[in-house]
């Protein structure tokens, strides 16, 4: 990967590494993708998460909640309502302090 545009747009967010949009089903023009184009767009999804990989011990708080975030939203796990926390104040600082409980079924 040699160069990564991030940006956001009237339709939303988007990727392009090197030239390839990650979008999943358009290119960076608007054309829909062919195998080939999918498989070239696969392969920088790849090499986005092996360097995530690489990048592991720099990862702050923030970060993990994000990663943790989305394997739990998206991974087949179901949200946990009873044992989830919503919006309770804490009594030393005032802060919001809340809680997403997720389990795999």
């Amino acid at each position: 990967m040699k160069k990564i545009e991030i940006y956001e747009h009237c339709f939303g967010a988007g990727v392009v590494i090197d030239d390839i949009s990650l979008d999943m089903e358009y290119d960076y023009y608007g054309n829909l993708l062919d195998n080939e184009a999918n498989k070239t767009k696969n392969e920088k999804i790849d090499a986005l998460i092996n360097k995530l990989k690489e990048l592991k011990h720099s990862l702050d708080q923030r970060d993990l909640y994000t990663i943790a975030e989305m394997v739990a939203t998206r991974g087949g796990y179901e949200y946990n309502e009873e044992l989830s926390q919503d919006g309770k104040s804490c009594d030393q600082c005032g802060n919001y302090n809340y809680s997403y409980v997720y389990q795999k079924q």
